[in-house]
């Protein structure tokens, strides 16, 4: 039987409902600027709980709103100087651009609040024909005196609502603890008609509005963030118990915990979210699924770089194990484990520690048995939503490249000077605490392939990946055999590392692979030059020569190579290791 921790009673419940039809809501983003990865986790563990609810044959009716009118969306819109419809669009998209990297089940409807602005009009309305709310100079407000139960689900106290710092202070509303309904619009602001005046809708109302025209008066699941407990959920609750006495509105209520930094809530309002997408490009959505998985969904979710390195090391193991099968539900003692740990409230990270008990004992199973536990395996993180696809990498041109630079002002001469200089203007918008226009520099940056990592006290480039179109030399000189050539910024390069015995005269190949490289202007016969390789070690060129493999040809007077070069490169910091590159 299914387990669920209900906010509202404060205590894990059996979920008792006909599998017929099962309403849930999850209140969506306000989008006002790019999605952070704690819309991730909210996104990524209710569609888990999506996902096992329709696996256990539950016939789902899934909603999730998009607030797109809202004070912050107002001031945003204001500062980049663009209409409040037009940044609300941009962010949509983000938004269901990291929805869709996730692989996160779309909902049936998503609405947003300014296409349901007579329903909203009509909610209001039916509030204050119960008695329950008013009208002052600056508003329509909701009269919380007049709710017994206001501050039940979130478990507060009436005074430390009143010294709180999400409650906004208007003096003409009857208790500060009164929230609006409906805000009259200022000169410049957007509008709509009503009764009582034009204006806009308050955070709240929207969401009880939604739920009542596309769900009806009552719901099995409400979801979201625990950082929407209050407020934002107290006051959608005492709304609708307003206009619907005699109806239950929500049977569950569901909230996961936050993302934290350095135990930190991670906000936008804190100055310290991260941008989802960056992640995303980076890890891929099946890594930050993964991630998320491991933490049991109510806790706090502690972030770092080394954890999801992490979890991409543990899911690689998980990818490796059930590479060569199908999916496909053929041991049910894990089926039943499985079940057992998501009937536990979706105690996903149970779940992980049995897989990998199951995982270091394989090599006891025989033939069969293990073909059982790979496809299984498989099955179960297919029904979780993992896709156990690559993540492909942009690929950037130069040109592409210089543009980026030259669109912040920077002159372009090399990348690793453009990028110390692209650095000291984005230190200067944080230093002045600017951080959402440091955050898309960042952004920005990551999307050309440049990974920028924020210190307490400084940014630092951490490593400059590139994919290229494909490499390209230029000939620069050409006296007798001795030729200068210049790498445009290069691409796919074949590594292979060898361990050298100088004594004996032999050396051992340690690895050898297909790597991204960046070489940027390096001139190729110039020794002791520098560059950087994919973000793992400085190299230093000490020896470079030409192979048999290079030819030349003459056509029309002009001097061209194509063909093999290989040179010597020595690691940094290891030594006895040296590397050569095929082009």
């Amino acid at each position: 039987m299914l387990k669920l921790y209900n906010s509202y009673s404060n205590s894990l419940e059996e979920v008792l409902l006909s599998k017929d039809k099962v309403k849930v809501y999850l209140c969506g983003p306000t989008v006002q600027s790019s999605p952070h990865i704690g819309h991730g986790r909210s996104a990524v563990v209710f569609d888990f709980f999506i996902r096992y609810l329709k696996y256990l044959d539950f016939n789902i009716s899934f909603v999730r709103n998009i607030t797109d009118i809202e004070d912050k969306i107002i001031l945003k819109s204001a500062e980049q100087n663009i209409d409040f419809k037009e940044l609300a669009e941009n962010v949509t998209k983000e938004f269901k651009d990291a929805y869709s990297n996730l692989n996160c089940i779309p909902p049936d409807v998503e609405p947003k609040a300014t296409e349901y602005i007579d329903e909203i009009l009509l909610y209001i309305q039916k509030i204050l024909d119960e008695d329950m709310g008013y009208v002052s100079g600056s508003g329509v407000y909701f009269d919380t005196a007049s709710y017994a139960d206001y501050l039940k689900l979130s478990g507060r106290k009436l005074d430390e609502v009143i010294s709180g710092t999400r409650v906004d202070i208007v003096e003409d509303k009857k208790a500060p603890e009164d929230f609006v309904l409906w805000k009259f619009a200022k000169e410049g602001e957007p509008y709509w008609e009503s009764t009582w005046g034009k204006g806009r809708p308050g955070w709240h109302i929207e969401c009880s509005a939604m739920i009542n025209s596309i769900l009806g008066n009552d719901i099995d699941f409400h979801c979201g963030g625990n950082d929407l407990i209050f407020p934002h959920h107290e006051n959608e609750l005492a709304q609708s118990k307003a206009a619907y006495p005699d109806n239950e509105f929500v049977k569950y209520w569901l909230h996961n915990g936050m993302i934290n930094l350095s135990g930190k809530k991670m906000s936008k309002s804190e100055g310290n979210s991260k941008f989802l997408k960056d992640y995303i490009d980076e890890y891929g959505g099946d890594v930050m699924r993964f991630y998320f998985l491991r933490a049991q969904y109510r806790s706090p979710q502690e972030f770092s770089e080394d954890l999801l390195i992490e979890s991409k090391t543990t899911f690689k193991k998980i990818v490796e194990f059930v590479s060569a099968v199908k999916p496909a539900p053929t041991n049910s003692e894990l089926i039943n484990l499985f079940k057992k740990c998501m009937d536990d409230d979706l105690n996903t990270p149970k779940f992980i520690g049995e897989v990998f008990t199951q995982i270091n004992n394989a090599a006891s199973l025989d033939e069969k048995m293990l073909g059982d536990l790979k496809s299984t395996l498989r099955y179960i993180f297919q029904i979780l939503g993992f896709t156990f696809e690559e993540t492909s990498t942009k690929r950037v041109s130069i040109d592409e490249i210089k543009i980026f630079f030259e669109g912040y002002g920077v002159s372009f001469t090399s990348v690793e000077q453009a990028m110390k200089d692209f650095l000291v203007i984005r230190e200067t918008y944080r230093s002045n605490k600017k951080y959402e226009i440091a955050d898309n520099m960042r952004t920005d940056a990551l999307n050309i392939g440049i990974k920028i990592e924020d210190g307490n006290d400084k940014s630092t480039l951490e490593y400059i990946s590139y994919k290229l179109e494909k490499p390209k030399f230029d000939v620069i000189e050409c006296k007798q055999r001795s030729l200068s050539y210049s790498a445009a910024l290069k691409a796919n390069l074949r590594l292979v590392v060898y361990d050298i015995d100088v004594e004996n005269n032999t050396k051992q190949i340690l690895s050898a692979k297909e790597q991204e490289v960046f070489i940027g202007d390096l001139p190729l016969m110039t020794p002791s030059a520098t560059f950087i390789t994919n973000g793992v070690e400085r190299v230093v060129v000490n020896q470079m020569h030409r192979s048999p493999g290079v030819f030349f040809d003459h056509d029309k007077g002009k001097t061209h190579a194509s063909g093999k070069l290989l040179f010597n490169c020595r690691i940094i910091p290891g030594r006895g290791s040296w590397l050569d590159f095929e082009f």
